[in-house]
């Protein structure tokens, strides 16, 4: 049986950073990789689970985050006592591989942006476009 998934849908304020902390701290048991956008959500979820008393590792800043995530998914997979693995969004953009995904819950605070807005002053940028 594949994974299931969430979806949670709610404005700004609402809770949700709260309620997913929640239901963190009653699955601790479990291994959690919350990534998100912005290195200051990342520091509310910090918060958020060190006030709930649940274990997390966070590999959002400093050199070289990418061997730094790896380390702490082979250590998290070691261990069978679960956790969570706080990353950003660009952090989980260069991770490689994730050993043992299927043991994982992957929560993901706003969509990864694919896709970047581009503005073209159209007198300047016509060959580029034709």
């Amino acid at each position: 049986m594949g994974k299931i998934v969430n979806y949670v849908s709610a404005p700004c304020g609402a809770g949700k950073t709260h309620a997913i902390c929640d239901y963190i701290a009653k699955n601790i048991t479990e291994k959690f990789m919350v990534v998100l956008p912005t290195i200051d959500l990342s520091n509310d979820y910090a918060k958020n689970l060190k006030d709930r008393k649940v274990p997390f590792v966070s590999c959002i800043n400093g050199s070289n985050v990418s061997k730094k995530i790896d380390e702490a998914i082979i250590e998290f997979n070691r261990d069978s006592d679960g956790g969570v693995l706080i990353i950003t969004q660009a952090g989980f953009r260069t991770s490689k591989y994730i050993q043992h995904s299927e043991s994982w819950n992957l929560i993901m605070d706003e969509i990864l942006v694919i896709d970047e807005f581009r503005e073209f002053q159209i007198p300047y940028t016509l060959n580029t476009l034709t």
